[in-house]
């Protein structure tokens, strides 16, 4: 209350508004999908959340032969410049080749436990 008789409140409130509105957008979901099928355009991408908070499968024949953390250093790589600017802060990624997708939707339909030894 005294801030508001002293006249200080309103300059601050100013100031968090103007704040808030230099924050950066987030990232639709179809910008996503365009900076990833820039080096992967084979890629199929399925994305859930919203805003600044997805999470990402894609499935791409270039995965075939990397580690799972070289296949994902490469499609958190698409996104880095959108991380670096906080438009996106929040992710969620997998990643198949196509081969990998086919036999986990096989098998996810079948309602058995697999186990490979």
């Amino acid at each position: 209350e005294a801030l508001w008789q002293d006249g200080s409140l309103l300059p601050i409130l100013q100031q968090a508004v103007a704040v808030e509105d230099q924050q950066p957008a987030s990232l639709s979901h179809s910008e996503v999908e365009r900076l990833i099928g820039s080096v992967y355009p084979d890629a199929v991408i399925m994305i859930e959340g919203q805003g600044c908070d997805l999470s990402l499968t894609v499935i791409s024949a270039q995965f075939a032969g990397l580690s799972l953390v070289k296949q994902h250093q490469g499609v958190m790589q698409c996104l880095g410049e959108a991380l670096a600017s906080g438009r996106l802060h929040a992710l969620s990624v997998k990643t198949h080749t196509p081969e990998q997708w086919q036999a986990r939707q096989a098998g996810a339909g079948s309602g058995l436990l697999q186990i490979q030894i």
